[in-house]
């Protein structure tokens, strides 16, 4: 499990989620066939403030579009993290 720090305004809401990495797909194996591509996904499990769960709240409050741009952001920072282990980790850390 992993926790991103979501800065909305003036606070911040810790997010657990789970990161699967994309594939670029192999058009074809030597017997012919081939594995299509598939996008990297993000799941957010739990939203956290001052160390209270508050998903339900989050998830029946947020706008879509936000929760999208949450989900969007994470996906190219992990995504960022493959191309180079050294990037940016201030927002990122993996929880125990």
């Amino acid at each position: 499990m992993k926790v991103w720090d979501w800065d909305i305004d003036t606070d911040s809401l810790e997010v657990e989620y789970q990161f699967t990495g994309g594939s670029e797909g192999v058009r074809y194996y030597p017997d012919g066939s081939g594995e299509p591509p598939y996008a990297s996904e993000v799941s957010l499990l739990k939203f956290f403030y001052n160390g209270q769960d508050v998903t339900e709240l989050v998830l029946e409050l947020a706008n879509p579009n936000v929760i999208d741009d949450l989900e969007r952001e994470i996906v190219e920072f992990e995504e960022s993290c493959l191309a180079d282990p050294r990037g940016d980790w201030e927002d990122y850390w993996d929880k125990e």
